[in-house]
């Protein structure tokens, strides 16, 4: 899978988090995934899977890793959500 990282702007990316930053309420720091936004980004990824693949074979169930290309800030929750 090639993946690319870049800002909103198609810039070089951000710095991944600041590991000095503050704990927020919800566990974690300021660009983090929080465990609830983890568990809708795979409910999410499970139905698209569904749909795309299972349901509607729009796409092959096994597709070749240099045929898909993501996109994502470095923000450490977009890294996350691609997983």
């Amino acid at each position: 899978v090639n993946l690319q990282r870049v800002d909103e702007f198609g810039l070089d990316p951000p710095p991944i988090l600041d590991l000095d930053s503050e704990i927020l309420p919800g566990g974690c720091r300021m660009g983090q995934l929080t465990q609830p936004g983890y568990n809708m980004a795979l409910k999410l990824g499970t139905w698209l899977r569904k749909r795309y693949i299972i349901s509607t074979p729009f796409l092959n169930s096994t597709l070749q890793a240099d045929a898909v290309w993501l996109r994502a800030t470095g923000i450490d929750r977009t890294m996350k959500t691609l997983q």
